[in-house]
């Protein structure tokens, strides 16, 4: 079974969330229809940076149409750092991903990762961003709010390891229902 028919069977349950762990080749155009559909997903490509990404994308053997670019929101690029003398991951930046009239896709840095604080710094304001507030009716600043809150719910849960996969789902539903009751 290769994963462009996982993917498929996957999109036939009608999921909230599709995650696929790397692409690599024709299972892409399914994860973008999937995306140009309304489903949220998540995936992961090897690539140096976001010009190498977006050019794995469009060129051979991948070959996603700019066409289908539209719902692709970020990209987020990790990496292998050495901090105080260990190799560490870290999350080095979150690019905003806009497809352009013109029909070339644009993108720019919105957070990125600083060394020197070891900490992620916010370089741009999210256009993404202020339209989930508007779709909220929540200005910029109380979704980035929001964004610490859940960020801080993480960290609360990532302390209470180990966790089982039924209590994790469990304590991130009431979180979202808490959200929406707000």
């Amino acid at each position: 079974i290769e994963m462009f028919d996982l993917l498929k069977a996957a999109l036939r349950q009608r999921p909230e969330y599709i995650l696929v762990g790397e692409i690599r080749g024709k299972e892409a155009v399914t994860l973008f229809q999937a995306m140009n559909t309304g489903h949220a997903v998540y995936s992961t490509l090897h690539a140096g940076d976001i010009e190498s990404a977006i050019n794995r994308l469009i060129h051979d053997p991948i070959n996603i149409p700019i066409a289908m670019f539209t719902p692709l929101d970020f990209v987020v690029t990790l990496g292998v750092e050495y901090i105080r003398g260990k190799v560490s991951r870290r999350l080095l930046c979150i690019h905003e991903v806009r497809l352009r009239r013109e029909g070339e896709i644009d993108y720019r840095k919105i957070y990125e990762w600083e060394m020197k604080s070891d900490s992620i710094k916010e370089v741009g304001r999210s256009k993404v961003l202020e339209e989930i507030g508007e779709r909220y009716g929540m200005s910029y600043t109380e979704i980035y709010d929001e964004l610490e809150r859940r960020a801080e719910f993480l960290e609360e849960l990532v302390k209470k390891r180990p966790i089982k996969m039924h209590d994790l789902l469990r304590k991130v539903n009431e979180y979202r229902r808490e959200f929406y009751a707000r």
